[in-house]
């Protein structure tokens, strides 16, 4: 009875040996599923079926005809070291992100496209926008030996 997100099918998995139905998006090779808290609300969350676990689902459009889901796992992400990682809370779900000291009003976040392109976004705090971003290195400064 509650509404799938656009994009995603049921489906049914094993949990714990029993069947349950999740919703599932081929393109982002994502599953979800819909828990229930103590209190009785529910939600969508990303689910691990490589060591069934759960993430939060925030789901975020950016145009009329793309979005971006938020993503936790940001082991594989490498940034540079002027870059600190921080948590953010969306919608009552921490998230890791990444911010430099000297911009308080930026973010950097891990999501994936409706494409199923995984990359970095940038996220403007004071206007709620979102843009891809690019990690630029910056060149290793060469030290000169004079003689």
């Amino acid at each position: 009875e509650n509404e799938i997100p656009e994009g995603f099918t049921e489906s049914k998995l094993d949990l714990d040996g029993t069947e349950r139905t999740f919703v599932a998006n081929e393109t982002l090779s994502m599953t979800l599923g819909y828990l229930v808290n103590a209190e009785g609300k529910g939600a969508f969350f990303i689910y691990n079926e490589e060591d069934a676990t759960f993430a939060p689902f925030t789901k975020v459009s950016i145009s009329a005809t793309t979005y971006i889901i938020w993503l936790s796992d940001v082991a594989s992400v490498t940034m540079p070291k002027d870059y600190q990682l921080i948590e953010l809370t969306v919608n009552g779900f921490g998230y890791p992100v990444w911010k430099k000291a000297d911009n308080e009003n930026n973010y950097i976040l891990y999501a994936i496209n409706n494409q199923g392109a995984s990359g970095l976004y940038q996220y403007d705090i004071q206007e709620g926008t979102y843009q891809r971003f690019s990690v630029v290195e910056e060149a290793p400064v060469e030290e000169t030996v004079e003689e």
